[in-house]
C-alpha cells in the first residue's frame, strides 16, 4: 500500500510493530535492560512529577491533560 495512503493511525502501528520485531532480536539481557522496570526510576519519576506538579494526581490533568474521568479508563486498559 503506498504511504500516502496510510492513516497516521496505522503507520503509528507499523512503527511499533518493527520496534518489536527488533526489540525481539536482541539478547534477553538487552532487551530485560531496555524493557525492566526498576524501582529508583520509578520513585524519580514520581518525585519529579510531585516536583513540578504538587501530586501526581495534578501533574497528569495539568501536564498530561488527563480528565477527572480518564484514570479509571487508564487503569482498566494499562493495568492487569
Amino acid at each position: 500500500m503506498p504511504l500516502q495512503n496510510l492513516n497516521s493511525h496505522q503507520i503509528a502501528i507499523d512503527s511499533l510493530d518493527i520496534s518489536y520485531l527488533m526489540l525481539a532480536r536482541l539478547p534477553k539481557s538487552a532487551s530485560g535492560a531496555l524493557m525492566g522496570i526498576r524501582e529508583s526510576y520509578l520513585n524519580a519519576a514520581c518525585e519529579e512529577m510531585i516536583a513540578q506538579s504538587g501530586s501526581i494526581d495534578a501533574f497528569t490533568r495539568e501536564e498530561l491533560g488527563v480528565s477527572e474521568a480518564q484514570p479509571g479508563q487508564l487503569k482498566a486498559n494499562l493495568l492487569y
